[in-house]
């Protein structure tokens, strides 16, 4: 692998510059010696909705209708009925500039459970790194009394108006 700089240097006494290249020549072994690294976050919680379990599992069920504005600011692009490919933004840096992309598939739901993951992006090969995504989210119908004692301090402080059943994911 070559890489190439290019230098611009002022002549002493003059307005002129001039580039001058130099050449960096890199094995491609050396390269191959850089080990990988893992990034890894794991998060556990839950969200409380103010609807009913079969509201809120119809509208996820519709996410053709929602899915691209929930993700923006990132680009969304169809990839199958259950897919879309995200492009997660433009990063440069060295001269480098990446534009990341993943793909998720949302599975359908089986006994209320939820699950997005990564998938292949067909005839794409990510230039230097590799998203592995999950995502599980069971629904579980609870009582508005329920979720107000534990939250109330929190939400609930303000007395706004909450429906008699609630949605737990």
């Amino acid at each position: 692998m070559e890489l190439t700089l290019t230098q611009e240097k002022s002549l002493t006494g003059s307005n002129l510059s001039i580039p001058q290249k130099s050449l960096i020549t890199i094995e491609d072994s050396a390269l191959n010696s850089f080990k990988s690294f893992w990034f890894s976050v794991c998060f556990v919680g839950y969200m409380d909705m103010y609807s009913d379990l079969e509201t809120v599992a119809n509208y996820l069920n519709a996410h053709d209708d929602w899915f691209s504005r929930c993700a923006q600011p990132m680009n969304v692009e169809p990839l199958n009925n259950n897919g879309y490919v995200l492009n997660i933004g433009r990063f440069a840096s060295l001269g480098y500039e990446v534009e990341p992309k993943i793909a998720v598939t949302l599975d359908p739901p089986e006994n209320n459970l939820y699950v997005m993951r990564t998938v292949p992006i067909p005839n794409y090969v990510a230039p230097g790194y590799e998203v592995q995504y999950k995502a599980i989210m069971e629904l579980a119908e609870t009582s508005a009394e329920e979720v107000k004692e534990q939250s109330q301090k929190k939400i609930f402080a303000k007395k706004l108006s909450i429906p008699s059943t609630m949605t737990r994911g």
